[in-house]
């Protein structure tokens, strides 16, 4: 999902009472609290013959599919669990829950298609399945169906009115849909509701990033208090730092905020560039030795694309201005061969009069 929509997998059971739930033999039982034991105490390869052993002697008994398939999960690999599932299913174990889980997992991967397909299957069973309604609402965001995402988000919403993870799909199936004022109402609903989550704070600044109406100083405090909740979460942060390239604030700002977001996030380019151009500007002020700053922030880009056209382009002014015409020349022509545009012939011939105004007749 582009803004990224978080689908959490509750665990509103705990396998253990899934095994009295379903009414397993007692043998079944008992085993599977063994099969449980050895999981935890980190023997998977005794927990999974047990749990084999349970699918055999007791088919339908789903929580050894459940324990197995995440075990499985756990431990990277999916298709293993997956084929754990399906087993279920052939067996004739809770088909509600075991179509719920195949289709988290293919949410997980990205198969759309077959998400799709097992979310659908668990709510023609089980028409109410809040999990269910989240991942297919999730499956119909990223196809960027927005308006029909937004109707199981609410659907899940009208079985449990105060689950967090839907009400933030519903904000951002309304901020998609350009409805900003629909979203930042559902997201303060979410906040509201669960205060020490961060998801809620970034979909809020995210929303009020694109507002004309609402004051500088309020999407600054809302992205700070995004980045205070939930100090991971990339794209926010990424959009504060564009959202921040804006004469209203101060340079040094504008800096110091670039710095963090690099220092947490590594070698984003696009925010490289930024901090490039932001200490040329600070030169102007501050002196020269800003661009020996931007000098070494446009090497990193170009220490790991020696490709990037920009960055060249940026080290032959900065050579301009530091009065290193040869380099100057150098990297112009570097820029132009890679995308020989009319703006880097312009910066080659720039670069080549200023060095032959540095020759000696």
């Amino acid at each position: 999902m582009g803004h990224k929509t978080i689908i959490r997998i509750k665990r509103v059971f705990t396998f253990g009472f899934l095994a009295l739930f379903f009414g397993c033999s007692n043998n079944s039982a008992e085993m599977f609290r063994q099969a449980q034991a050895e999981a935890e105490l980190g023997s998977p390869v005794r927990a999974i013959e047990l749990l084999t052993r349970i699918q055999n002697l007791d088919p339908t008994f789903t929580p050894a599919y459940l324990l197995a398939g995440k075990m499985f999960l756990d431990s990277g690999n999916p298709a293993a669990a997956i084929d754990q599932y399906k087993r279920g299913l052939i067996a004739g174990a809770d088909s509600t829950e075991i179509t719920r889980q195949i289709g988290q997992v293919y949410l997980k991967q990205n198969n759309l298609v077959d998400a799709y397909k097992y979310f659908g299957q668990t709510l023609n069973l089980d028409p109410q399945n809040i999990e269910a309604l989240i991942g297919m609402a999730a499956v119909l965001y990223q196809q960027k169906l927005y308006a029909q995402a937004q109707k199981f988000y609410q659907q899940a919403l009208a079985e449990e009115p105060k689950n967090y993870t839907a009400m933030n799909g519903v904000a951002y199936a309304y901020m998609a849909q350009k409805n900003i004022g629909g979203a930042l109402e559902m997201f303060q609903k979410a906040i509201e509701s669960n205060p020490v989550s961060g998801d809620a704070y970034v979909g809020k600044a995210l929303a009020l990033a694109k507002t004309s109406d609402v004051p500088l100083e309020q999407v600054q405090t809302a992205f700070e208090q995004a980045r205070e909740m939930d100090p991971k979460n990339q794209e926010a942060a990424k959009t504060f730092i564009k959202f921040i390239d804006n004469s209203a604030f101060e340079l040094d700002y504008q800096i110091d905020k670039t710095k963090a977001y690099l220092a947490d996030f590594g070698g984003d380019t696009e925010a490289l560039k930024f901090l490039g151009s932001l200490f040329i500007k600070k030169s102007k002020s501050d002196g020269p030795i800003w661009l020996d700053a931007a000098e070494q922030t446009y090497k990193r880009i170009l220490s790991a694309n020696p490709e990037d056209h920009e960055a060249h382009a940026r080290l032959a002014t900065i050579y301009i201005l530091t009065d290193r015409p040869q380099l100057a020349v150098l990297r112009a022509k570097m820029a132009f061969e890679i995308e020989p545009t009319g703006t880097y012939a312009a910066l080659v011939r720039q670069a080549e009069a200023v060095a032959a105004r540095g020759k000696t007749p």
